[in-house]
This record gives structure tokens, sequence and C-alpha cells, in this order.
């Protein structure tokens, strides 16, 4: 009989191309049992043979017969934690838009990829898989016990905690008028706050408990991937959605691979569409603060590998990180001396 090795972690890797194959079975062998198909329909084949302990799964995206996204949501409904990566190419801006708001894709590789990148990657992977699995042993062992005794709210940093009647959706950087639509659109089901100042916007998730915010991509020199991250690290109950005219491929790369966004949109988007994603989003948010544990992925979001424009990132991160500081301790000033 056939013994499965469990010393190593399972990945599977998917592509049609026999060198892809080939190369990256290479580069993970020593560290993983490398399982491999250029099949689609196989690869699920080998996600439904529960004895194999798959953790993460990587996959072209332009392949014969099923596209790479839609291989890694069907590898979702089969097993919920395994970790998905997708491989592309920046030409792919249609699949890319498409797996950022289906997908729920960990992580893009772009080809050609790096050697130590691609390593990370599955070591981060692989990390998430294991935290997830653990979270989900946690909760099956504790169901019996008093609902009560779990935390209701996650700490945020110097933030008052007052009684929302309703649930805060932010949007930023939007004209009054599209705000007003939204606002309709939602139909008061939200407590709908439109803001245009980073400053601002800082002031406002110190102060108040913010659940969703919609960001435009282009805010006052800085772009929404920095300004909404700087926000999660202190924030991670925040839900963000990217709506917007620009539909950027390199930018919804990283707002997945950065931000974890919960959703790229472009505009114009069907009311009916919209007012689904931010119900969803403030759900999400909910279980966020609920069951802080739960959101590992923003989490693993910020173990991120080096860009060749690290040291410019570096100082616009530190620039934002000190505006959030300022409102944080103005807020805490102010409180001490109320």
């Amino acid at each position: 009989m056939y013994k499965v090795n469990m010393e190593k972690p399972h990945v599977l890797i998917v592509d049609d191309e026999p060198m892809v194959l080939s190369s990256v079975a290479d580069l993970l062998e020593f560290e993983y049992v490398v399982h491999q198909t250029h099949n689609p329909y196989t690869a699920l084949e080998i996600l439904s043979d529960f004895s194999l302990p798959i953790k993460v799964i990587m996959s072209d995206q332009r392949m014969p017969g099923m596209y790479g996204h839609e291989l890694l949501r069907e590898a979702k409904k089969l097993r919920p934690n395994v970790i998905r990566l997708l491989l592309t190419g920046y030409s792919d801006l249609e699949s890319i838009m498409y797996s950022v708001n289906v997908g729920e894709i960990f992580r893009y590789i772009n080809k050609p990829w790096r050697s130590d990148t691609l390593l990370n990657v599955f070591k981060l992977a692989v990390k998430l898989h294991d935290q997830m699995t653990q979270l989900e042993d946690e909760r099956k062992h504790t169901y019996h016990k008093d609902l009560s005794a779990i935390p209701t709210t996650h700490t945020r940093t110097s933030q008052i905690e007052i009684e929302e009647d309703k649930e805060i959706v932010l949007f930023v950087g939007y004209d009054e008028e599209l705000v007003q639509q939204c606002r309709t659109c939602l139909g008061g089901k939200y407590a709908v706050i439109s803001l245009s100042s980073v400053d601002d916007v800082f002031k406002e998730v110190a102060q108040h408990s913010v659940s969703v915010i919609v960001s435009e991509i282009n805010l006052q020199g800085y772009d929404a991937v920095d300004f909404l991250s700087t926000i999660k690290k202190d924030y991670p109950h925040i839900v963000t959605v990217i709506l917007t005219n620009d539909v950027d491929a390199s930018l919804a790369i990283r707002a997945i691979n950065e931000l974890n966004v919960f959703r790229y949109l472009t505009k114009p988007i069907k009311e009916a569409t919209f007012r689904h994603v931010i119900e969803d989003a403030a759900s999400r948010s909910r279980e966020y603060s609920s069951k802080s544990k739960m959101n590992l992925y923003h989490a693993a979001a910020f173990e991120r590998e080096a860009t060749i424009d690290g040291r410019h990132r570096s100082s616009v991160e530190a620039d934002l990180r000190e505006k959030l500081k300022a409102a944080q301790a103005a807020l805490t000033k102010r409180i001490r001396n109320s």
C-alpha cells in the first residue's frame, strides 16, 4: 500500500507547459512533495483524493479547457483551506480583474518569476494554510462553549468605542454626486461618509468604527494600495474595496498581493452588484471583528516580497504612517483632556 509522505508539505502545480512544470518542481522538490499535472481536470481529481494533504495549489492562467482562476474557484469548493496561487502575465488584464473579484487568490505570480520570490510565496502559503487549519480545529473544539465568551470587538488602536446605529461605509476620493448615488443605492442601511483628504480619513478611522472603505486609486499623490495598507495594519477589521475608472493590471496585482483587497470594481457598476458587494464586505468586517484570527489572509499580506522600487515605497509608507500616528495621537490627547 502506498504510504503518503507526511514529512514535507504537499503542493500541487498545474500548467500545460512541461518546461514550467519541470522547472517549478525542481525548485520546490527539496522542501515539498510536489504533485504536478498539465490538465486542470486531473488537478481536480487530485484534490478530490483527500488522502493527499495538499496545502497549496498554483495554476497557470492560460490553459486549454479551463482558465486558472476557474480551476482555483473549483479548488476552493473542494478544499476551502487550500491556498491558491495564480501564474499570470500582465497582459491577462481581464482574467486578473475577474480573479480578484471571484477567486480570492492569495498571490499572483508574475511571469517570469524570481526563484527566491516563488520560494517565499510558497513558504507563506503553507504557513497560512496551517494557521487556518489550526483555527478551524480550535473552533470545532470550542463550539460547545458559551459564545458570549468570544470577544465581540477587535482591539483598535486609539479608537473611541461608541455604539453605532449603523455600520459605517467610508467613501474616499469621490465627488458628491457619485456618493449620493451610492447612498441611495444602499437604501439607508449604512452610515455613508464621504471624505477626500488623507488626513481626514485617518482621523475618521481613528475615532469611529469604520466597517468598509471604498476608495479611488489616486489620493493626493498616494495610491490606494499604500494608503489602505497603512490603515489595515492598525485596523484589520476594515474591509477595503477599490472603485475606479482606471483598470490597471499592475495595481490590481498589488492590491491582492499587498492589501488583500476585497473587491476591485470598475465604473460604471450596476446598483444591485454594488449593493451586494457592500453587504458582503460589511459581513466580512463583522466576521473579522468578532473573530480577529480569521483575518489571516491579510496578516500574511504584510509579509511581502521585496520590490524594485522598495526604497521609494518605504518612504511613502513612512509618510502615511506618520500621518496616521498624528491622527491617533490627537485623538488620545483629546480624550485625556475631556
